[in-house]
């Protein structure tokens, strides 16, 4: 857990019609079922260049102009996965997921490729179980392609 929070410069990168819209509405949550760090925003930390090419992935694919929007975030209230402490809380609450998975007799999700199905479930479940103890509001971690943030939707 961060004991004195910082502010990062991130990233947000999204199509040039979303980015308005973000401008103009505030950040709407991404709540997909394959969503690594859960429901919330997704920014990339002190890489302007890693969202330009995400917005730029994604206009390919969408047909739209990409687009990217900076914010300053402040790390607090924070699921710190570079912070070992949290790996404790994690593993238990993924097998407490397993255990009710195999009570109601259903097949827990797996991650696929670049699908994190099982991974959004446990730590949607973690910042909502651990929101009452250690005011967990999001959730911070390096993933391989550069270091990225997520906000939770409880912001």
């Amino acid at each position: 857990m961060l004991l004195s929070p910082q502010t990062v410069i991130a990233y947000h990168g999204t199509s040039a019609e979303q980015a308005a819209e973000i401008l103009q509405l505030g950040f709407q949550h991404s709540n997909n079922s394959w969503d690594w760090l859960g429901t919330g925003i997704y920014f990339w930390q002190d890489a302007p260049l890693r969202a330009w090419e995400w917005a730029e992935e994604a206009a390919r694919q969408s047909g739209r102009a990409p687009a990217v929007l900076g914010a300053e975030i402040r790390l607090s209230d924070c699921m710190d996965f570079l912070d070992i402490t949290w790996t404790q809380a994690l593993r238990e609450i993924y097998e407490r997921l397993q255990k009710d998975y195999y009570i109601d007799n259903k097949d827990s999700p797996v991650n696929q490729d670049l699908a994190h199905y099982l991974d959004k479930i446990v730590i949607d479940y973690a910042v909502e179980r651990l929101h009452s103890i250690y005011n967990i509001h999001s959730t911070y971690a390096v993933v391989r392609w550069g270091l990225a943030w997520e906000v939770s939707r409880r912001r």
